[in-house]
């Protein structure tokens, strides 16, 4: 049961993540030409996304231990699969706008669950470990929706009907092999004193704060960071593609990030994550045509954000030991807050400045979050 729980979970977060969500940077040269939208409109398009995550996170992390989180685990698959087919048969932005919203919530109606479900189902000495590969789910979805975009890189709504068919079968397959868990309420029921909110705020500040700021600056390459590539007319489709698909291959790097913890210091892996994620940001601006530098970028980018949402998951679960849907709701809710606010002000500054710029501001800005060292 064991193996068939993370499988079934790592391919919902790859759908939801890398396909639903994380996709659309991958697709946005092709949407924003095809619909003639620029890169403002884009960034606040983008931003949908992680304010549904934020609704979405808000409601799962509140409701998964009472409820069974296998309902939130389907309602993830099927917010996933009306998303992606908004989205390929979207002619304006009104309309993408929605698409990408409700694709956006197919990831925060999911995680938390999947922390309960772990919780319910696997021994505690797995348990980190199962997070984090269910949570390196990311990279296989980046690496799922790279070549198929490259392949069909013309046809974006095409992209889109085949994600969404992917989407269907997943939820299938999570549908038959993530158990039900009625001893949800009881157990919820049973804790004598709730979380209040001033010591959840008190116990929770450092990592929500680290969370804001890392969710901000990795926001401008989610979203733009392909797009700044293509800015160059010797870069083609199959270096972008190629790109876009290292990004997806370093993530599942952090599928390893559950076994290093137990292993070493966690401020000591969170300093690195975070230097090494602003290095993938700020060399961009080195030499956008150096293929060197582009494929060094993904693959420390890749890396250490994956790498650093097992981290946050980690630290957040040992915050909140008693409710792991709250560890992880928690940070991931202000990691998305801050992708909000990062997609819609680089969309702008790029508009209204340079990529150049853009990137030099949030890459300097991600390093702030490193005052905010995980203290467990």
């Amino acid at each position: 049961m064991n193996n068939k729980i993370i499988i079934s979970g790592t391919l919902m977060i790859a759908v939801t993540y890398g396909l639903a969500r994380f996709a659309f940077g991958l697709l946005l040269p092709n949407i924003s030409s095809d619909l003639k939208l620029g890169s403002g409109t884009m960034g606040m398009i983008s931003s949908a996304t992680y304010i549904a995550y934020c609704l979405a996170i808000a409601i799962s992390t509140y409701y998964s231990n009472q409820k069974d989180p296998k309902l939130f685990v389907s309602l993830a698959g099927l917010t996933s699969i009306l998303g992606i087919f908004i989205i390929s048969v979207s002619h304006e932005a009104v309309l993408l706008f929605l698409g990408v919203f409700i694709a956006g919530m197919s990831t925060g109606f999911g995680s938390p669950a999947y922390g309960e479900v772990v919780q319910n189902n696997l021994n505690k000495s797995t348990q980190n470990k199962a997070n984090t590969w269910i949570n390196a789910g990311t990279g296989f979805g980046i690496v799922i929706s790279g070549p198929i975009a490259y392949i069909l890189s013309d046809n974006w709504r095409i992209v889109y009907l085949m994600f969404g068919i992917i989407a269907i079968i997943v939820l299938l397959i999570n549908y038959l092999y993530i158990p039900k868990h009625t001893s949800a309420i009881k157990k919820i029921k049973t804790q004598t004193q709730p979380y209040s909110l001033k010591p959840l705020l008190q116990k929770s500040m450092s990592i929500n704060i680290a969370s804001l700021i890392l969710g901000c600056a990795s926001a401008i390459y989610w979203t733009f960071s392909k797009d700044y590539i293509a800015t160059v007319p010797s870069n083609s489709d199959f270096i972008t593609s190629s790109f876009w698909i290292l990004v997806g291959v370093s993530g599942i790097i952090g599928g390893f990030s559950g076994g290093l913890i137990s292993k070493f210091s966690i401020k000591t892996l969170y300093i690195i994550v975070v230097l090494m994620m602003a290095t993938s940001i700020l060399s961009l601006n080195i030499d956008n045509a150096n293929l060197f530098i582009i494929f060094l970028s993904a693959l420390f980018f890749g890396s250490s954000y994956v790498f650093l949402t097992g981290i946050l998951m980690i630290w957040g679960i040992k915050i909140f030991e008693k409710a792991p849907s709250l560890g992880i709701g928690v940070p991931f809710f202000t990691l998305a807050f801050g992708q909000i606010i990062g997609a819609m002000v680089s969309g702008n500054v790029i508009q209204i400045s340079s990529y150049e710029l853009a990137f030099a501001v949030f890459g300097f800005f991600s390093l702030i979050s490193i005052i905010f060292i995980p203290k467990v």
